[in-house]
């Protein structure tokens, strides 16, 4: 979710804009989805889409001024056992936001799309430094495992930075709501402070390309979904055919998630597993500490 103010400088939720929470569980649970959201994004409403399953995004759109758009595309018929040999895995009417960084101008940009900021002050995090790390990095008891290769990392003041981030514990939601999750992921910052993360991209050098992203990750099963969340600048997700999030079970209650990519990916925002815990639903929501890496 996103929110630009002044109407220049756009704040995002890392990781639920709406069509990025669609797509991943769409794809999560392979199933089809139709998703319409209502059309107010002054008021934090909006991001619709159709969605084929592990297929991925048919079609999506997420105005940033209230509009009329009409999402049309064709939808494969699950079964108990469609094989994915049988599907056609490229979006056919995939729908931008028409929206990219690089085009933020006074003159010609305009949004009226307000949401919140994700609260990472309790995110235990590490900034990306070195073109490859393999690492581990652990939260209240939950470890993700990192393998990362990419090209011109930098903490140049100029140049966007990276941060390996991950948290297990609840956050807040709009309107007083919390919720249990578990994070591994990549994120975007326009410097090397933790405050810069979440934001529109808006240095004058571009985004670094990462040549391969692993993560992994071992997480509770019970009452809980795991997700690939991913974003690029463009407001939109990755591709479905440019990673792969698979699972397998450990004991009854534990399962390993690893979540990677399958090609170059160039300007990167967020890319990693999100995992709701519900039965963590309505508790109060986890505060800073010391463990933040800085």
């Amino acid at each position: 979710m996103c929110q630009l103010h002044n109407k220049l400088t756009l704040k995002c939720y890392l990781f639920v804009i709406a069509i990025q929470i669609q797509e991943g569980w769409s794809r999560s649970l392979d199933v089809n989805l139709l998703a319409s959201g209502y059309d107010d994004p002054a008021n934090r409403n909006g991001g619709s889409g159709i969605y084929g399953g592990r297929v991925g995004r048919l079609a999506a759109a997420m105005p940033f001024t209230k509009t009329e758009q009409l999402l049309i595309s064709q939808v494969l018929k699950k079964t108990n056992r469609v094989s994915e040999d049988n599907a056609d895995t490229t979006p056919r009417n995939s729908t931008s936001t028409n929206f990219s960084t690089e085009e933020i101008r006074p003159s010609s940009f305009k949004s009226d799309r307000i949401f919140f900021s994700d609260y990472l002050a309790p995110y235990t995090t590490q900034l990306l430094e070195t073109n490859e790390i393999h690492t581990q990095i652990c939260d209240r008891g939950m470890c993700c495992e990192f393998d990362v290769d990419t090209e011109d990392v930098t903490t140049d003041p100029e140049t966007a930075v990276y941060r390996l981030a991950v948290f297990n514990g609840i956050r807040p939601f709009f309107g007083g709501r919390t919720g249990g999750i578990q994070v591994c992921a990549v994120i975007s910052c326009n410097n090397a402070t933790l405050s810069s993360c979440g934001q529109a991209i808006i240095t004058t050098k571009g985004l670094a390309t990462f040549k391969s992203i692993s993560i992994q990750m071992n997480s509770n099963r019970v009452n809980s979904i795991h997700t690939a969340t991913t974003l690029l600048n463009t407001v939109l997700p990755l591709d479905a055919d440019s990673y792969e999030l698979s699972s397998s079970n450990i004991t009854a209650e534990l399962t390993h998630v690893h979540l990677r990519t399958t090609r170059s990916v160039h300007n990167l925002w967020t890319f990693g597993v999100y995992t709701r815990e519900y039965d963590l639903d309505g508790l109060s929501f986890t505060v800073a500490t010391e463990q933040t890496i800085n």
